[in-house]
């Protein structure tokens, strides 16, 4: 019994050490910057959602970038208005967005 419980030991010791030398190795070798960037996009459907889905995603996504595509005036009046409380928001149409993401 003592020594099924000697080798079952040895060997989550083996385990453990080459997970061990697997997470050093991939720390070490990592590149220490992030080429990309991570922006929220958001397409209300309406003008009626545009005012919720902004200020929700102001409350959940805190510190990224927002963009919100609009496709009416009312929308767009909407989402400016909220631009100047939440900086975090871009609001442009869906021509301009390939301009906004683009490098």
């Amino acid at each position: 019994m003592n020594v099924v419980v000697l080798i079952l030991a040895l060997l989550l010791m083996a385990v453990g050490a080459g997970e061990l030398i697997r997470w050093a190795g991939e720390r070490a070798f990592r590149s220490e910057c992030c080429p990309g960037r991570t922006v929220l996009l958001l397409l209300p459907g309406s003008p009626e959602d545009c005012e919720g889905l902004i200020r929700q995603a102001a409350a959940r996504f805190d510190g990224y970038k927002a963009l919100c595509v609009v496709k009416d005036r009312e929308s767009r009046e909407i989402a400016g208005r909220l631009r100047e409380r939440y900086k975090m928001l871009e609001v442009c149409g869906p021509e301009e967005l390939e301009r906004l993401l683009g490098p």
